[in-house]
Parts: C-alpha cells; sequence; structure tokens
C-alpha cells in the first residue's frame, strides 16, 4: 500500500514560547521559512504516519520506507539489505556517485524497521514534548531525526549510497525544448561516467542533468 501525504493543514503554535524555551528552531530563526517548512513536514510525516498504522496490525510492518517528494529512484532498491527491525538505515549526507563532503546522515529516503518505526515518524510530537536536553541542541532537520533515534536507544546505520539509489529531481524548462522536462539534480554527466564515490550503470539514467544546462 502506498500512502502520500496531505498538504491542507496548519502546523500548530509553538507550545512553549518564551526564556524557558531553550530548543533551536530547527537550525533557523523562529518564523523562518525554512523552519516552518521543516516543522510542516514533520506534522505531515506524523499525521502519515498515524493514518498508515490505523490501517493495518503494527506487526504486518517489516519495514517503512519514508521517502521525500523530491526523490527520484534510479535503480531498484533490495530489502535484504536492510536486515534489523530495530534500526534505522540511510544514507550518508551527499550525493550518489560522489565522495561526501560532510559526516552525518541525510533524510531524503529513510528505511526504519518495523518495531522502531512508530517512535522515529512521530517527531512532530518530540519536537514539542520530548524534553531531553539532548534535542535542543540540533543544527538541522537532519540532525534533529539522529538526535531523537539517540534519545530513544536506537541504532542508526549509514550504508552505501547505492543501496538506496535516488537522486533528487525537479522539472526544468529550457528554450529549444517544447515543455519543461524532469531532471536529475547533484549530479552531471560528467560526474556519472568518474564518479568519486559508489555509482550506478549510466546505461540506467535516462533523464538530463540539471546541472548541466543553465538556468532560465
Amino acid at each position: 500500500t502506498i500512502y502520500t501525504i496531505r498538504s491542507d493543514f496548519p502546523i500548530d503554535e509553538i507550545l512553549a514560547a518564551g526564556p524557558s524555551w531553550r530548543r533551536k528552531w530547527l537550525g533557523s530563526a523562529e518564523g523562518s521559512t525554512t523552519f516552518l517548512r521543516d516543522l510542516h513536514r514533520l506534522k505531515q510525516i506524523e499525521l502519515l504516519w498515524n493514518w498508515t498504522a490505523e490501517s493495518a496490525a503494527r506487526e504486518d510492518y517489516r519495514h517503512v520506507l519514508l521517502v521525500r517528494d523530491d526523490a527520484f529512484w534510479a535503480d531498484d532498491v533490495h530489502m535484504r539489505y536492510f536486515p534489523d527491525p530495530w534500526a534505522v538505515y540511510s544514507r550518508q549526507f551527499g550525493f550518489l556517485c560522489q565522495r561526501s563532503s560532510a559526516e552525518g546522515p541525510e533524510d531524503k529516503v529513510l528505511v526504519y524497521g518495523g518495531q522502531i518505526a512508530g517512535a522515529m515518524l512521530t517527531l512532530y510530537s518530540a519536537y514539542y514534548h520530548d524534553l531531553s536536553p539532548e534535542l535542543d541542541n540540533m543544527d538541522s532537520l537532519e540532525h534533529f531525526f539522529y538526535l531523537v533515534a539517540r534519545v530513544n536507544g536506537i541504532r542508526w546505520e549509514m550504508v552505501r549510497k547505492d543501496w538506496l539509489p535516488y537522486f533528487t529531481a525537479q522539472h526544468m524548462e529550457q528554450s529549444h525544448w517544447p515543455e519543461p522536462k524532469l531532471c536529475l539534480r547533484g549530479i552531471t554527466r560528467s560526474i556519472l561516467e568518474q564518479p568519486t564515490d559508489v555509482c550506478i550503470h549510466p546505461g540506467k539514467i535516462e533523464h538530463p542533468f540539471c546541472e548541466d544546462f543553465t538556468l532560465l
């Protein structure tokens, strides 16, 4: 079963505004576009999980795959690579086919073991109500995901990037195209043919690369 995320709902007011509220705003200033977008995303995820959990018995889920809406799969995913039902799996921060420039997990695609999915898909509530001091020191949305796992004693494993073979994608216009086309971000033809990290076969890519064109 595939469930998609609704967007026609508001986020809640900050419940603990005032000098005693130490929690950073997901790495952004209060009221900023980034903060509101990230908090809205957390609520979307939690509402989607609540809906999903009500639709079938909890024990039916061996894995839960959380995919951001701009992720584009370039190859198959083999779930045998993610055997631990008590763990979170993700790629390291960075792009497929390129050596990572920073440590830490990426949050565009996350594989949750069925036993811990509920704890990791209620991050909106955790932001407001889990008063663990460790959660006050997040520096990004990805970091908040990781800190919630650590506070709950959940193992997080970063796997080979080609085990989760996705790019981000968007539609682009070019003057010589009759209509916009889907293109892949964070990759160029040159990088695909001369990768600096694990990659996929170039023959699997059918779409153009955004960075190979001039933005209009």
